[in-house]
């Protein structure tokens, strides 16, 4: 009997340090984001919640894409308090809050706020659904304390952004290719065209599916992105959508001096940081190169673009699918905090994956590990003390992060790789 005991009871320890873990992130999570956001209102809700409301009067046009313009907007909205841009949001977005685009902000938040709530749930459970090394109890509450603990979910929280939606959206996207059954594609299409049509970074995803072969998927999520785009067109028209396109282009090009602000977490944003000095957003630089700023930051964004597609073509669905999302959210120059809450995903998958080894890979654990340690902590990057000179390196943890995880899944991929190509060898050498 004594030799089984440890054996029962070293998982019923480890669910009940796991639990413990869930009950003080839950806590803190409540406490803290969560509580917060259901008294006050900061930039971001407002946004959303301002294009809603132009939809339901009557009155968005095209000027939503004029910075100046919605910032009055939102300042009327919000009773003066907060003045935001809507840019670059594609119509699409101006859905999301159209539910409650009827109420007060004040009304219209605290609901957005429970949404949010709910979708933290959903996201875990669609996640832990899709990623059945994860499914024992130790390890499933050990996600969701992580989860709740994530700094970028948090930040998302405070602010009433979308990225817990379409983290949702993503997590059922990944559960649908996942599923054996023909209408698993279909599900999977649904959620990644929703996802597109509100935000761009869910693209390269869908081009990895393209290459994979998953013509349903993306034949569904292009349908369903075109059906979501048609629901636009009575209020924003062909207008709206030209001006979205030529913003976008023009963001995505142009010479931004205030991408150079920490606030950005992306590779672009670093470049500018120390290679693109201005008087008003980043008077530290370390070197006066603006255009090699901007030259090596649009590269590097089309370079992990493309990496992440051909490294795609082959690979399990779950390993794929956190490249690809990683590697989407790499390749924007304006990813902030919140959009790290997309990162759930892949952490998940990396987890998952460890799950399974069987032995030896502390090193591999290792670099996961710091990779959700940049990610998920809750750092002090935008500190002043790291705005000037090479101090500003420390300023981007969420970009090291990003890179280190997005890393570490391509090589998983390649290592399964070499293991189906030494298999596949092995079995020639046995038939002959």
């Amino acid at each position: 009997m004594s030799t089984g005991r440890p054996g029962t009871l070293r998982p019923r320890r480890a669910t009940l340090v796991a639990a413990v873990l869930v009950a003080v992130a839950a806590v803190t999570f409540l406490a803290g984001p969560v509580g917060w956001a259901a008294g006050n209102i900061r930039e971001g809700f407002p946004g959303y919640y301002t294009a809603a409301r132009l939809v339901l009067e009557g009155r968005w046009n095209p000027r939503v894409y004029d910075d100046t313009w919605f910032a009055r907007e939102t300042l009327a909205a919000t009773g003066g308090r907060i003045g935001e841009i809507y840019r670059p949001n594609p119509p699409v977005a101006s859905l999301i809050v159209l539910p409650f685009a009827g109420f007060d902000v004040t009304t219209a938040r605290r609901a957005w706020l429970a949404i949010e709530v709910a979708l933290v749930i959903a996201a875990w459970l669609l996640l832990v659904a899709a990623i059945p090394s994860l499914r024992a109890p130790p390890l499933a509450l050990g996600f969701l304390a992580l989860a709740l603990a994530w700094a970028p979910l948090g930040t998302d929280v405070l602010m009433g952004q979308v990225y817990l939606p379409l983290l949702a959206l993503h997590a059922a996207a990944l559960v649908g290719l996942r599923a054996r059954r023909g209408r698993g594609g279909v599900r999977a299409g649904i959620a990644l065209g929703a996802a597109v049509a509100t935000k761009l970074a869910a693209i390269p995803w869908l081009l990895a599916l393209l290459v994979r072969g998953e013509r349903r998927a993306v034949v569904v999520a292009i349908g369903t992105a075109a059906a979501l785009a048609a629901l636009t067109i009575g209020f924003a028209g062909s207008d709206g959508w030209s001006t979205f396109a030529t913003t976008a282009w023009h963001d995505l090009t142009a010479d931004r001096p205030s991408l150079a602000v920490t606030a950005y977490q992306s590779t672009a944003g670093l470049l500018r940081h120390l290679l693109a000095p201005d008087a008003t957003w980043n008077p530290g630089a370390v070197a006066n190169l603006p255009l090699v700023a901007r030259g090596l930051g649009l590269a590097v964004s089309a370079w992990v673009v493309l990496v992440t597609v051909l490294v795609a073509r082959r690979g399990r669905p779950d390993l794929v699918a956190g490249l690809a999302v990683s590697g989407g959210l790499l390749a924007l120059n304006v990813a902030q905090e919140y959009a790290y809450t997309l990162l759930l995903l892949p952490v998940a998958v990396a987890l998952g994956r460890c799950a399974e080894m069987t032995g030896g890979g502390r090193w591999r654990t290792a670099w996961l590990a710091i990779a959700i340690a940049l990610l998920a902590a809750p750092l002090p990057y935008r500190d002043a003390a790291f705005e000037n000179g090479w101090l500003a390196l420390l300023a981007y943890p969420r970009v090291y992060g990003a890179w280190l995880l997005w890393a570490w899944l391509a090589r998983e991929i390649g290592r399964d790789a070499v293991v189906a190509g030494s298999g596949a060898q092995r079995a020639a050498a046995v038939t002959r």
